[in-house]
């Protein structure tokens, strides 16, 4: 898509809201970007993900694969899994599309992360790797939670709050402030 292939701006609009869609933001950050942004920056917008205006494109490069299947796996079964490997795993949740979330949900992903998060917050006395570990989950719950598709699949989760919960530690504040973040948000968007 190059800017002589530019559209109009009633197309714009409408792929702007179909793009806005894919990228599963929050209804009112979308909402203020379709009101707010200039016709310019919507068609930059659209340039930028067009991958996910093409159906069968988009569908492909937002199907959970088996590498993602992978990814699980290996945080699931590790006795310890690694700062990397979480990390890993919130770079894919920040950036995921819809379709993707999905699958990850259908893949077993929240329990998996209230298993490794219950596991890290059940350790005493805590130790820096534990609280990298929970800090880690609780990021990732945090890119979950972007939107109340993901906010209800993690509420829904049976222990998923009591794992979240149980982080709570002021003896570690930024683990304190991230704890108590996700449930509050919870509360102010039901």
């Amino acid at each position: 898509m190059s800017d002589g292939d530019r559209p109009s701006d009633s197309r714009i609009e409408e792929d702007y809201v179909k793009v806005l869609e894919r990228l599963a933001l929050p209804q009112a950050a979308a909402a203020q970007l379709i009101s707010t942004e200039t016709i310019e920056k919507k068609w930059q917008m659209i340039k930028m993900n067009k991958n996910l205006l093409a159906d069968e494109d988009a569908a492909e490069a937002s199907r959970f694969k088996e590498t993602d299947r992978h990814l699980l796996l290996e945080i699931d079964t590790a006795l310890e899994p690694s700062i990397e490997t979480l990390s890993s795993l919130r770079s894919h949740l920040s950036t995921a599309d819809r379709d993707w979330l999905r699958g990850f949900r259908k893949a077993r992903g929240i329990e998996i992360l209230v298993k490794v998060t219950g596991n890290a917050g059940g350790r005493s006395p805590r130790t820096h790797f534990a609280v990298s570990v929970m800090m880690e989950c609780l990021e990732c719950f945090r890119c979950l939670m972007n939107n109340i598709e993901g906010m209800n699949a993690v509420v829904k989760t049976d222990d998923a709050i009591q794992a979240i919960t149980f982080c709570l530690d002021f003896e570690w504040k930024r683990l304190a402030q991230l704890c108590l973040e996700i449930p509050s948000v919870t509360c102010y968007a039901s």
